[in-house]
């Protein structure tokens, strides 16, 4: 795969005061007339631009993209340390590619959250197939999956919609578990609520380890790309 650049080894104003005139005397009748009339359409009014959060579901990632669809913006996130504060991600809140990386295991580990979701050589080779997209730092945001519930925050859990703002424009999903190395996955498909769309390709960890997966893994990051342009 030495076509692919990430496998090769190289590398104030004032404002105007209307004048005082006399106010005729007004009834207080017509006044709370007035005030129902107006107030009548305003709760009515729905608020704009606003995603309905799914309640968790905490579970193995489906195999069929379907269920995958319905699953992800739910999932809850681990926490990352972000300059000595945990939080949901890293990166850019306003970017417009959102990562979501799998965690492989059943629960999260009891030690206090790391700045990244990869180790060092695996940390090495995303970015080398971000540089390959031209995705920046100021264009990504970096969360992970989390297997395991605060209790303290069991009512409220941050999860993967809550990262999708107006700006997001695609999510790209790192996949731990490769169901199958034979026959090709669905790699592409698009989020119901809010309406995204998704491509997962295996974590760095699987491409690795098996070099056959690199490249379906480059197909998908150039068509990633082209959305994102």
């Amino acid at each position: 795969m030495g076509i692919v650049p990430w496998v090769s080894k190289s590398e104030s104003l004032i404002p105007m005061v209307e004048p005082i005139t006399a106010v005729p005397e007004i009834s207080a009748a017509p006044i709370q007339q007035a005030v129902v009339r107006i107030a009548a359409p305003v709760e009515t009014l729905a608020p704009a631009n606003v995603i309905e959060r799914p309640a968790f579901v905490l579970g193995p990632m489906p195999e069929s993209v379907e269920e995958l669809a319905l699953w992800l913006p739910s999932q809850p996130l681990g926490l990352l340390a972000v300059r000595s504060v945990y939080q949901n991600f890293v990166g850019q809140p306003e970017a417009p590619l959102l990562i979501v990386v799998d965690s492989k295991k059943s629960k999260d580990s009891d030690q206090p959250p790391a700045a990244s979701p990869f180790n060092s050589e695996a940390a090495q080779l995303f970015d080398l197939m971000m540089r390959a997209i031209n995705v920046t730092l100021g264009q990504r945001k970096l969360c992970h999956l989390s297997r395991r519930i605060d209790p303290a925050s069991a009512t409220d859990p941050g999860v993967v919609v809550d990262l999708c703002v107006p700006q997001t424009k695609a999510v790209l999903l790192l996949v731990q578990d490769w169901n199958s190395f034979t026959a090709p996955i669905t790699d592409h498909f698009r989020l119901d609520q809010p309406p995204l769309p998704v491509w997962r390709i295996p974590h760095p960890n699987l491409l690795l380890e098996f070099n056959q997966l690199k490249r379906q893994a480059w197909r998908s990051l150039q068509a990633l790309q082209s959305v994102l342009s």
